[in-house]
């Protein structure tokens, strides 16, 4: 309502601008403000509009306040004038996001005052208050959006320096927050190729990374850059801007080739790319004098109600696809180091493996989606595929209390050892526990643990939940399998494969019990990293979508809190298994004499 009130009071101004000018167009979006028209009057209409404003009670923001001037020539005097007075830019050729895709006269002024920002949040996120969960959620977000703004200017090669030293800050709070010192970049090779903990870093969430992109790599730069251009020249009168500029033709010829490249020495990169070009597009358009013929046919392509028949589609996401084609890419290329890589990999890509790192704590969900620093650092260590480091001692895992494997080497043994068994029993009771009060917050009927006779069985041989959804009775098993630990290791080259074993197993063995009675059985499998089997995923979604309309959420906020609840439950009985494993290895097993 803020914003609705907000705008209802702002729109005299905007009405009182209009009449007394009406050669300007004013559109108002909110308490967004465009004026358009020849540079004198909307200057005048600027000046008219400030004061009506200020008699409102409502002030203009010059750090959000921007001067496009889509123009070959340079702007007039009276323009450049009295942008300098009141502290505002003055961009030129603008892409509908208002972000720079053509020339500025200060893109290293431009850059320096981002990175300057940025490097006073960062020195923020690596203070020792900050928690780790929320400093984790910052660096993602704020901190790996506002450098897109560099990578679309019109010679991506200006930025690369800004660029990298964007992404050294962005590891070293990486570093901090994971409590790996590893993680930091080091001066002479920041991002050596053998470095696969920082690239899997780099990775998006649905690849298996942590999704901060390293800016710095020049083919991601020409990719923003070709997609800023398709977008724009949809909006453009002149679609053959990029040819009369000897600087824009040579940027988007080096980005094309920069692309060329990549998809040619990469058969993966080649497949995502060939739903918007062929190897010989690329190379053709890496010469061609005038780019922007094929960015006018693409733009064409793009428009509503019309279709280009030489052009593949798709090309209104052309930025996202390009994208997505190099992080595909990396992807695949870090998988195919080693089968113990491959295996990291599809299992923290696999359905909700990821949803801890999107969990914001909130206070009416009874902390389920916080994590203690501690728990945190454990979790990013096991998704890194690197040994978690103790936070007190600064020392890593030693040998498992089963005195066979050292958890050094490797960590995910411990997660079902069998000497570790109390807790991980621990874990699979806190996720049943969460499956049932989220139930009972959606107003949905359960119990835990019904006796065994339901099923027609011994009263201790029982399910772990009996949920009442559609007016039938739904029984429901959980387990968490390791898909990490070596035993599995063939079976875990197959994403979920683990998991759907263990669905099988729990559905053979108590399905015909629940059909005999009238009932259903859905099994709840999880594996250690977080991904849950696709008949998990549609139990939560059913729970979701029973929810009654007088319950505390709403069906789209149960299905996102409840799987991001899940998620957080399994990493907190992750961290509490090693946590109990490095105890263990300091105070030595406990022996009765």
């Amino acid at each position: 309502m803020g914003s609705l009130l907000s705008a209802i009071a702002l729109q005299p101004a905007y009405l009182a601008t209009q009449a007394k000018f009406p050669d300007v167009k004013v559109v108002a979006i909110q308490d967004d403000c465009n004026l358009i028209g020849t540079a004198q009057q909307v200057l005048h209409a600027a000046d008219f509009l400030t004061k009506d404003l200020r008699k409102l009670g409502a002030t203009t923001n010059p750090t959000k306040t921007k001067i496009l001037w889509p123009h070959d020539e340079e702007a007039p005097l009276l323009l450049r004038e009295w942008a300098r007075h009141h502290g505002l830019h003055v961009l030129a050729v603008a892409n509908i996001n208002g972000t720079v895709i053509g020339r500025r006269d200060e893109v290293p002024d431009m850059a320096a005052d981002i990175l300057a920002k940025e490097d006073l949040v960062h020195q923020r996120l690596r203070l020792p208050a900050v928690g780790a969960q929320h400093a984790m959620l910052a660096l993602r977000a704020a901190c790996n959006q506002q450098p897109v703004y560099l990578t679309r200017t019109i010679d991506h090669q200006l930025t690369s320096k800004a660029m990298l030293h964007h992404d050294r800050n962005m590891y070293t709070t990486l570093a901090t927050i994971a409590n790996d010192p590893t993680l930091t970049p080091q001066e002479e090779d920041p991002f050596p190729e053998r470095d696969f903990v920082k690239h899997i870093a780099s990775l998006p969430l649905r690849h298996g990374g942590i999704g901060l992109m390293q800016r710095h790599k020049p083919e991601h730069a020409a990719a923003a850059h070709i997609g800023s251009w398709i977008n724009a020249l949809q909006y453009l009168d002149n679609p053959d801007v990029a040819d009369k500029h000897p600087a824009h033709r040579r940027s988007l010829n080096q980005a094309f080739a920069l692309l060329h490249r990549q998809a040619d020495a990469d058969e993966q990169m080649q497949r995502q790319v060939s739903s918007l070009f062929t190897l010989e597009q690329l190379r053709q358009l890496s010469v061609d004098h005038n780019p922007s013929r094929a960015l006018a046919d693409i733009a064409i392509a793009v428009r509503p109600g019309q279709q280009h028949p030489s052009l593949k589609p798709g090309y209104h996401k052309a930025q996202t696809t390009l994208m997505r084609a190099l992080q595909a890419a990396a992807a695949k290329r870090i998988e195919s180091t080693s089968p113990d890589m491959r295996v990291l990999l599809q299992a923290t890509s696999a359905k909700a493996s990821y949803a801890w790192l999107l969990a914001v704590p909130q206070q009416d969900c009874e902390d389920d989606l916080t994590l203690d620093n501690t728990d945190l650092r454990i979790a990013l260590a096991l998704r890194l595929g690197t040994s978690p480091a103790h936070p007190d001692l600064a020392k890593h895992l030693g040998m498992c209390p089963c005195e066979r494997v050292c958890l050094a080497d490797n960590p995910a043994h411990a997660l079902a050892c069998k000497h570790n068994q109390g807790f991980v029993t621990q874990r699979h009771d806190q996720v049943v526990a969460t499956l049932a009060r989220y139930a009972r917050i959606a107003e949905i009927p359960c119990k835990v643990e019904p006796s065994g006779t339901e099923l027609q069985g011994r009263p201790n041989n029982k399910p772990d939940l009996r949920i009442t959804l559609a007016n039938k009775r739904t029984y429901v098993d959980a387990r968490i399998v390791n898909c990490l630990a070596p035993s599995n290791r063939a079976r875990a080259l197959t994403q979920l494969a683990v998991a759907d074993k263990a669905a099988k197993d729990k559905t053979n063995k108590w399905a015909p019990k629940a059909t005999a009675v009238g009932a259903t059985f859905v099994p709840f499998v999880a594996e250690t990293p977080g991904g849950l089997h696709k008949q998990a995923v549609g139990l939560i979604k059913a729970i979701a979508a029973a929810c009654s309309d007088y319950a505390m959420y709403s069906r789209l906020e149960m299905l996102t809190t409840l799987t991001q609840a899940v998620a957080v439950a399994i990493q907190r009985g992750n961290a509490r298994i090693l946590k109990e494993a490095w105890r263990r290895d300091q105070e030595g097993p406990i022996r009765l004499l």
